[in-house]
C-alpha cells in the first residue's frame, strides 16, 4: 500500500552492506505520498506543517476527533527511516488486525490512535541524499562554530565508498582506547584507573575550512528532537536557537496543545524509554523533573515491562532531558509518554563468544557480536586511510544506520510488534465510569443522592507531573435533579484526581415532594465521558 521497496545501490559497495540500510527510505517520495492518501475508514487531521495526521479509528458514540488519543509520532530522527517505514504503514495495519482482534476493534471504537509519520519531510529527503551517514538534522544551514560560514566543514567520503564511516587517528593525548572486550571496539580511557587514551575519533572527513577542526560544521541544522522545551540546551546549536524554534515543531506543539484529547504520546526515533525504564526524578524541588516523580514510577514500571517484552526491547540507555519531545510530553503537557528505538538487536545464544573468547557485556561488544553472527555486515574492518592531516589514520566502525535497519521480512515482524505495542498503551488508558448512582430517603422529601465514580485502567487519570505543573484537566462531574431543589452539594465538580484505588463517592442532598429525576454526568477530554441516570417515584 505503501510504496515498494526502492534500493539505490553503488558497485563499489558490498550488495550485503547495502542491503542492512535502505538509502532511499523505500522511496521516502513514495512514502511522503502515502500519507496524502490515508487507508479506508481513516480520515486526516491538518497539521500545521506539510503533513497531516493519519486518524485510526472506529464508528463509535464519540467522533474520532474528540475521543481520548494516543498520538504516535516519527521523523522527528530523520535518519531513523525505520521509524517513518513502520508509521506509514502503522494504520493499514492497525484496521486489518481490529477485523479479527475483537478487543482491538472494541479500543478502536472507544479512542482514537494519530499517526503523524513525518512531520518534517524536506528533512527526510536530506537525510536520505548523499552518503550513508548519521544526519539527525533539518537541512537549513546553521554556522555551529561561529565563523561566519556555514555548512563549510561537514564529513568527507574520503575513499569513495559512498559511506561516511568512522575515523580514527593515533594521538598521545586522545581519550579513547582499544576495548579489553574486542580490540575492534574503542572505549573511552578511565584516566582515575591510569588508563591513556591513544585514538581520537571523529566522522569520516577533513579540516576543509583549516581552523584545526573537522566536520564541526556540517550540512543541515536543528535536531528536532531536541528542539522542545523540557531540559532544551541553550548554547548548543544543533537544538535550536530557541524551543521550538523549528516550523516543524512549532507545528506539532500547537496541534498537541489545540487537540487536548491526547492521552499519551508514542515517539518512534533513536531514544528510547522503553528497553530501560525512565529515571527516576531527583531534581530539588523547585527545578523541573529529571525523571519520573516516583508516584508515576508506580504505572510506568508495569506497563514498561510490558512493552519491552512485545518489542524484544533490550540494552536500554539513560534517557537524559535534552529537549525530546516525548520528555517534553511528560514533563510539561502532563501525560505518560514513551520512546522507542524501534530496531533491537536479537538475543545472542548463551554459547556464543567474541574472537577474544569472552562473552560480551558491553553493549556495543553485544552487537558487534550479533554483527559477526550475521556476516559481519554491521561492522566495517578498520583500514588504512590517505589523511592529508593526521598520519595513521584509519576507517571502519559500526555501519552508519545499521543498528536501525530493517529489510522487507523484518518490516512486516516489527508493524506486528507495533500494532501489539500501540493496543496495549491504548488499552491501558484511563476509562472514569460511574459504577453506582443511588438515592435514600432521609424524610420530610430529602433525599441523599450518591454516586461511585471509578477510574479503570493501568494509566492514571492524570499523572503526578500533570498535577504539580498544573497542565491536569480536570473530570467535570455534572449533576442535574430537574424539579427537585438542590440543597447541597455542586451542580458542577471539578476532580483533578480520584481518591484511593481510583475511586470517588460524591454526595448531594435534594428536596422534592413529587419524583426525582436525577442525572450525573462525567466528561474528560483525556479519559473519555460516561453518564448515570436515576427516576424514584416519591410517596
Amino acid at each position: 500500500m505503501f510504496g515498494h521497496s526502492c534500493l539505490l545501490t553503488l558497485m563499489i559497495l558490498p550488495v550485503s552492506l547495502l542491503a542492512q540500510v535502505d538509502r532511499d527510505l523505500p522511496g521516502v517520495s513514495a512514502v511522503l505520498e502515502a500519507l496524502k492518501t490515508p487507508p479506508a475508514n481513516a480520515t486526516l487531521l491538518p497539521l500545521r506543517s506539510r503533513v497531516d495526521g493519519v486518524l485510526v479509528a472506529l464508528p463509535g458514540a464519540v467522533p474520532p476527533s474528540q475521543r481520548p488519543c494516543l498520538l504516535v509520532v516519527a521523523g522527528l530522527n530523520p535518519d531513523h527511516r525505520v521509524g517513518v517505514q513502520l508509521a506509514a504503514r502503522l494504520p493499514a495495519a492497525l484496521f486489518a488486525a481490529a477485523q479479527t482482534d475483537t478487543a482491538l476493534a472494541e479500543t478502536l471504537a472507544r479512542y482514537t490512535i494519530e499517526v503523524i509519520a513525518a512531520p518534517a519531510p524536506e528533512a527526510l529527503e536530506f537525510a536520505a541524499s548523499g552518503p550513508v551517514r548519521e544526519c539527525r538534522a533539518t537541512p537549513e544551514p546553521v554556522d555551529d562554530d561561529n565563523d561566519g560560514l556555514v555548512d563549510e566543514d561537514g564529513p568527507d567520503d574520503l575513499d569513495g565508498d559512498g559511506i561516511i564511516a568512522t575515523l580514527r587517528a593515533p594521538d598521545a593525548n586522545g581519550v579513547w582506547r582499544s576495548s579489553d572486550e574486542d580490540a575492534r571496539l574503542l572505549v573511552k580511557a578511565d584516566v582515575s584507573k591510569g588508563e591513556r587514551g591513544v585514538w581520537k575519533i571523529v566522522s569520516e572527513g577533513i579540516d576543509n575550512d583549516g581552523d584545526g577542526l573537522v566536520n564541526e560544521d556540517g550540512p543541515g541544522g536543528v535536531d528536532l528532537d531536541r528542539n522542545f522545551a523540557h531540559g532544551w540546551k541553550e548554547a548548543e546549536r544543533s537544538a535550536g536557537s530557541s524551543c521550538p524554534s523549528e516550523t516543524a515543531s512549532r507545528a506539532l506543539l500547537e496541534h498537541v496543545l489545540q487537540r487536548r484529547t491526547v492521552a499519551a504520546v508514542y515517539v518512534l526515533g533513536w531514544r528510547d524509554n522503553i528497553a530501560q525504564l525512565a529515571r527516576t526524578n531527583d531534581a530539588a524541588a523547585p527545578r523541573a523533573p529529571n525523571g519520573l516523580l516516583p508516584e508515576d514510577v508506580a504505572w510506568a514500571k508495569p506497563l514498561t515491562a510490558s512493552l519491552a517484552k512485545i518489542l524484544g526491547a533490550n540494552d536500554g540507555t539513560e534517557d537524559s532531558a535534552d529537549g525530546g519531545f516525548h520528555q517534553w510530553a511528560y514533563a510539561q503537557y502532563g501525560v505518560p509518554a514513551f520512546a522507542s528505538r524501534v530496531v533491537y538487536r536479537t538475543e545472542l545464544p548463551a554459547e556464543a563468544k567474541l574472537p577474544s573468547g569472552k562473552a560480551p557485556e558491553s553493549v556495543d561488544a553485544k552487537w558487534l557480536l550479533h554483527s559477526d553472527l550475521t556476516g559481519g555486515v554491521g561492522f566495517m574492518p578498520w583500514k588504512a586511510c590517505a589523511h592529508p592531516t593526521w598520519k595513521g589514520a584509519e576507517l571502519g566502525g559500526f555501519m552508519p544506520l545499521w543498528k536501525v535497519s530493517a529489510d522487507e521480512e523484518r518490516l512486516a515482524v516489527l508493524l506486528q510488534a507495533q500494532v501489539k505495542a500501540v493496543a496495549a498503551i491504548v488499552q491501558a488508558f484511563s476509562v472514569v465510569r460511574i459504577e453506582t448512582l443511588d438515592s435514600k430517603a432521609l424524610g420530610s422529601g430529602l433525599h441523599e443522592i450518591t454516586v461511585d465514580i471509578f477510574s479503570r485502567g493501568s494509566l492514571p487519570m492524570a499523572t503526578a507531573q500533570a498535577r504539580v505543573t498544573r497542565v491536569a484537566q480536570p473530570l467535570l462531574v455534572r449533576f442535574a435533579c430537574g424539579e427537585a431543589r438542590l440543597i447541597d452539594g455542586a451542580v458542577l465538580t471539578k476532580l483533578e484526581r480520584l481518591g484511593d484505588g481510583g475511586h470517588e463517592r460524591l454526595r448531594w442532598l435534594v428536596q422534592t415532594d413529587g419524583h426525582l429525576d436525577v442525572k450525573v454526568s462525567t466528561e474528560s477530554p483525556r479519559s473519555g465521558a460516561d453518564a448515570a441516570s436515576l427516576k424514584v417515584e416519591v410517596r
